[in-house]
């Protein structure tokens, strides 16, 4: 048996982690989660792991190389460091640190498998799909394997790594995900890069079928349950045959408050309806933009107006509340396209209007687009975990952007305000609204999910520090 310890800053269940770990679990190994804490290298010490592994996106990544220098420098120890997840996905040179080992692209529970039994059997360790290395200096880069096709052969997370902690124990909010793959290309997201990446390698869009995950929430519920469960697939609501087969059976076995992710073009009367009969207390699906020609040709978002007003009606007469995703900050968006988006949100009335700060990630297509129209260098980095700190881009609307931004909530729930929109958003008020930014923010959290304000206090303040400690000892 050979052991892995995966490091996380976060105080969230990290569901790939989960993936992998129960895969590995099966076969033989084992792993075992560590959150950043008070006397925590000791903790790893004495599990004498024989690889330490991370899951990180963009943004992230820096707290994984302060934290992989820390290990091998500081520490000494010499355990070989697997990165895996979005941005070593992405951004594989990530592999050139010289604290890094390994990095896995794409799916990772063969290719972990396959390394943890070279390291307990013996074996090249070089050779491995989906691994980039290094031998005496040089990078060797592996290909992929075919993505796996059916989900149900891997095994249903085991949450009991993450029962340790106390402050997850009692999290009320609880995750799942159903499936893997989006067939969408909205260009500030990976997603199309993923596609590319994964050409002739297998379907991209995979769905576990009902009874696995109707098995899995059982077992959920039976080991502590949830005030609110969340479906963090991007398209919950894509395949209608699916959904209605799944609302059906959740609704006989489960019963219990939960909230999805949707697409308004896919939100129609017996969708709805099945919804509501399930327990769903919240639908969450994507605006981005009020302005149709930003959201269509800047974003890709092939959603028109009127689909978003028709969802926005059907939830409504089923008694469904729903929370809508937008962005301000897009290429050369002027502030009264802003506005629109603000208008768009009041007119279907939504319940939790959540705004971000659109960020161009290194590698999306939007970046290509900022970098052609002198908005952004060819260099640029984003180092945050959140979008809501600042827009990267250099546009003269930068202010206006940010109180836009904070002040979202409060524009979109109150139209008596729009007469004064333009005086408001222009004043240099960004640390009030900042802290109104905050107050609706909690609000909205806590009314979707039944967090606890000392929850989201806790998570902020972790958030904030990780952020600073990364940033001071960025490589």
């Amino acid at each position: 048996m050979a052991k892995i310890a995966f490091l996380q800053s976060e105080y969230e269940d990290k569901l790939g982690v989960l993936y992998l770990i129960g895969y590995i679990n099966a076969h033989g190994h084992y792993g075992e989660i560590f959150i950043e804490r008070r006397g925590w290298f000791d903790e790893i010490n004495n599990f004498n792991p024989d690889l330490i592994g991370f899951s990180c996106v963009t943004g992230g990544h820096l707290w994984v190389e302060m934290c992989a220098k820390t290990i091998k420098l500081d520490n000494k120890w010499d355990i070989p460091v697997l990165v895996g997840g979005a941005h070593p996905t992405f951004f594989p040179m990530m592999i050139e640190s010289p604290y890094i080992d390994f990095i896995c692209r794409g799916e990772g529970e063969l290719a972990l498998k396959e390394i943890l039994d070279k390291i307990k059997n013996g074996g090249d360790l070089t050779s491995i799909a989906n691994i980039w290395t290094k031998k005496k200096g040089i990078i060797i880069k592996n290909d992929l394997r075919p993505l796996i096709e059916n989900l149900d052969i891997l095994p249903i997370p085991d949450r009991s790594h993450y029962r340790k902690y106390s402050f997850l124990k009692q999290n009320p909010h609880k995750r799942i995900i159903v499936s893997r793959g989006c067939p969408f290309h909205c260009t500030y997201c990976y997603n199309s890069a993923y596609k590319k990446l994964y050409l002739h390698k297998g379907k991209i869009v995979r769905r576990r079928s009902v009874e696995n995950v109707i098995k899995e929430i059982i077992l959920l519920k039976e080991n502590g349950g949830w005030q609110t469960l969340e479906f963090v697939d991007d398209c919950f609501l894509a395949d209608k045959e699916w959904f209605l087969e799944f609302a059906e059976e959740y609704r006989k076995q489960i019963n219990l408050p939960y909230t999805c992710f949707g697409m308004a073009k896919n939100i129609d009367a017996d969708i709805a309806a099945a919804l509501k009969r399930s327990n769903c207390k919240c639908v969450e699906f994507g605006i981005e933009a009020g302005n149709e020609a930003i959201r269509r040709e800047i974003y890709k978002k092939n959603i028109s107006n009127e689909e978003i007003t028709r969802a926005g009606e059907v939830l409504h007469a089923h008694h469904i509340k729903f929370l809508t995703f937008n962005m301000v900050g897009a290429p050369f968006e002027t502030i009264e396209q802003m506005s629109e988006t603000i208008y768009i949100n009041q007119k279907i009335k939504t319940d939790y209007p959540w705004c971000s700060i659109m960020q161009p990630y290194p590698g999306t297509e939007i970046f290509n687009f900022c970098v052609e129209k002198g908005l952004i260098d060819s260099t640029a980095e984003i180092n945050t975990f959140t979008y809501f700190e600042e827009s990267i881009l250099n546009q003269p609307t930068q202010k206006t952007i940010r109180n836009v931004h904070r002040l979202f909530f409060l524009l979109a729930k109150f139209p008596s305000l729009n007469r004064f929109y333009k005086t408001i958003v222009s004043l240099p008020l960004t640390p009030l609204y900042t802290i109104i930014f905050y107050i609706c923010y909690a609000y909205s959290l806590k009314k979707r999910y039944s967090v606890t304000f000392r929850h989201l206090v806790r998570y902020w303040v972790k958030l904030k520090a990780t952020q600073k400690l990364a940033a001071k000892n960025k490589l």
